[in-house]
């Protein structure tokens, strides 16, 4: 059976979902993306504190997707950046880059 955390990813997942509506060929690409990859890209996006950063991230995201990219392939992010992927409560260090 399913269990009780996955709807509300999925809940999590449809409000990337929204977001990219009317951004093609991104919105359909993101629709044939694994479940995996998309709950990856829907941690980075929800994971902004402002509004002013999940804009930008979202213009992030409709990049690479339009390009049918994955959320690390080619690390379209800052090294930075790739640890907010994660939520930090699953415990993930990211690598110190020089």
């Amino acid at each position: 059976g399913r269990s009780q955390a996955e709807p509300y990813i999925d809940e999590q997942i449809d409000i990337l979902t929204e977001a990219l509506r009317g951004y093609e060929p991104a919105f359909t690409n993101f629709q044939n993306m694994s479940p995996s990859v998309r709950r990856t890209y829907t941690a980075h996006y929800l994971d902004a504190k402002t509004e002013s950063t999940r804009a930008r991230r979202l213009q992030q995201i409709v990049s690479r997707l339009n390009e049918n990219k994955k959320p690390i392939e080619g690390a379209g992010l800052p090294p930075g950046d790739i640890r907010s992927l994660y939520p930090r409560r699953i415990g993930y260090t990211a690598v110190q880059h020089p």
